[in-house]
């Protein structure tokens, strides 16, 4: 729903700057696909209960930049945000 509706959006007014910046353009784009599927995720962790069976796959994390995996990663341990909330 509304995740979908705010990815499809960035990407379409994105559009604008191919021609100039691709490259960055492509960054963007693949940032915020990643970052949203982290959001996904982190929710379907959150609703899924006690079971360590399910394991959530999200789209290549590792294809982030440092800065942002350690902004996470303070956020979630240093002062217990839930990255969904972020």
């Amino acid at each position: 729903g509304e995740w979908f509706d705010a990815v499809s959006c960035c990407v379409a007014f994105s559009r604008g700057g191919i021609k100039t910046k691709s490259k960055e353009v492509q960054r963007f784009r693949h940032a915020l696909v990643r970052l949203m599927s982290l959001c996904h995720g982190s929710a379907l962790e959150e609703i899924k209960g006690d079971d360590e069976s399910d394991i959530i796959e999200v789209i290549d994390v590792a294809g982030l930049d440092i800065r942002t995996l350690k902004l996470l990663w303070e956020c979630k341990e240093t002062y217990q945000f839930d990255r969904v909330e972020l």
